[in-house]
């Protein structure tokens, strides 16, 4: 298990093979990320020239907001 708490990998959509390098087409961030190195948002890794999403089905972000908002 990786750093994230019930990680469950899948190879990600929206990115760029460079070599072993990706490059991640995601965001305006644009990373390219090394073999074995995540990105800047920590939750997409390049395993062998693959690019993985780590928390594919998972919830990116909670923000309890109140109903009467």
């Amino acid at each position: 298990m990786g750093a994230f708490q019930g990680e469950s990998m899948k190879e990600a959509m929206f990115y760029e093979k460079k070599n072993n390098n990706v490059q991640c087409l995601l965001c305006p961030h644009k990373c390219l990320i090394p073999d074995n190195k995540r990105g800047m948002c920590g939750v997409r890794e390049n395993r062998n020239g693959v690019l993985y999403s780590l928390i594919y089905s998972e919830a990116s972000s909670i923000c309890p907001d109140p109903i009467e908002k």
